[in-house]
């Protein structure tokens, strides 16, 4: 009888050594306090991050983290805050840490669809030694540029490069190289319709004067809208021209004897509804087609770039470089200040598909892919493998 109750102490408290939060590594016991205090955000896409507070991480014990049983990356450890990227092949399911052999239930985290398909704008050299300008579609999950989409190759210089999203349309100004046909540099500017064939492009001008001659005002809402001069002995021409991506047709909205009545900024964008170009220059203009006549809206302290329409009519823009704005479209006035960051903002991206906003950073040498989602209020950033210049974002 007393041999059996000394059995059952012994089995107890072998239980309750078994049951502390020790691990076996390399045939020694480490014990882990790691506790898992909250845990953001709760709902999130695929390639964003998720922070899990802690306490007590210990660095000499190893530490791995899963959603719905995917491995995923850990980003990094920041004090006693755990860093995670949800995983591409991640559903809707438990957040796991395991510390060492210890399994730790986080909380259960809602994965979104992913409905954004990013690109980016890459300019080297090709396998000849020629310039060239491609566009890649993004794997955010691998952090590199996967699918590649479009190529120019062959160009001396290349410039002016811009991507409409909604009609899946590239424009690319180039210049072949100075020399290589008639002794001049020769440039052309394209429009390419992607959805078509990439030989379905409309080329605006490809004579020695077209680097001069060619200015484009905007690009967005199926329409490229630019100017266009001509010189020859007796006179002097400058067109303003409209471009439909449907059908790849030119239009002339108004020509000039002179230099056009009507500066038009570049960067413009065009209101369908409205018949209107706006654009920040100084001040907010809003220069309307119909008549060419033009409002200014001053507000001191205020420099809006990156200025981008959605299919509502909704407007965000860059203010100052740093601060992410929501604007009347109207007037330009500041609605709302969305997210500001501590370093320049370049080419700034909105995706109407799942309302968040994405950018390159070139600061620290490599390319930094930034996410900012205004929902849950987190910014994940993604080192890629290659340098990317620009993003563009298909929604």
């Amino acid at each position: 009888m007393k041999y059996n109750i000394y059995l059952v102490i012994l089995i107890i408290l072998l239980s309750a050594c078994s049951s502390d939060n020790s691990v076996e590594e390399g045939g020694m016991e480490q014990e882990t306090n790691l506790e898992v205090l909250d845990y953001n955000p709760k709902e999130s896409y695929t390639s964003e991050e998720v922070t899990i507070v802690t306490t007590g991480i210990d660095s000499t014990v190893a530490l791995e983290a899963f959603i719905s049983g995917v491995n995923a990356q850990i980003v990094k450890i920041a004090n006693d805050d755990i860093i995670v990227r949800v995983p591409s092949q991640a559903v809707s399911g438990e957040l796991m840490l395991k510390a060492g052999q210890t399994e730790i239930n986080v909380g259960e985290v809602q994965i979104k669809k992913e409905e954004d398909v990013l690109y980016g704008e890459y300019i080297g050299e090709n396998q000849y030694g020629e310039d060239t300008w491609m566009a890649y579609e993004i794997d955010l999950d691998n952090a590199t540029a996967a699918n590649l989409i479009y190529e120019a190759k062959g160009y001396d210089q290349v410039g002016s490069l811009y991507f409409s999203n909604k009609t899946n349309t590239f424009f690319n100004g180039y210049c072949v190289q100075c020399g290589s046909i008639g002794g001049g540099c020769h440039c052309s500017y394209v429009f390419t319709n992607l959805d078509n064939d990439l030989n379905s492009s409309v080329t605006i001008c490809t004579d020695l004067e077209c680097n001069e001659s060619f200015r484009l005002k905007s690009y967005n809402n199926g329409k490229a809208i630019y100017e266009y001069y001509r010189s020859d002995y007796y006179s002097d021409s400058h067109s303003l021209k409209s471009l439909d991506f449907s059908t790849m047709q030119t239009t002339t909205l108004r020509d000039y004897i002179q230099n056009p009545v009507v500066p038009i900024p570049s960067s413009s964008l065009y209101i369908q509804e409205r018949n209107e170009l706006v654009a920040f220059d100084n001040a907010y203009k809003v220069i309307s087609l119909n008549d060419f006549s033009t409002e200014n809206f001053e507000y001191p302290g205020v420099n809006l770039t990156s200025l981008y329409l959605d299919t509502t009519g909704r407007m965000f823009a860059v203010n100052n470089m740093n601060t992410i704005v929501e604007i009347d479209s109207n007037n330009g006035e500041i609605l709302e200040e969305i997210y500001t960051w501590n370093e320049n903002l370049e080419f700034l991206q909105y995706s109407e598909s799942t309302g968040r906003f994405f950018w390159v950073d070139h600061t620290t040498g490599v390319t930094i892919v930034n996410i900012f989602n205004p929902e849950n209020q987190i910014r994940t950033e993604i080192i890629m493998d290659e340098y990317i210049r620009k993003l563009f974002i298909d929604n």
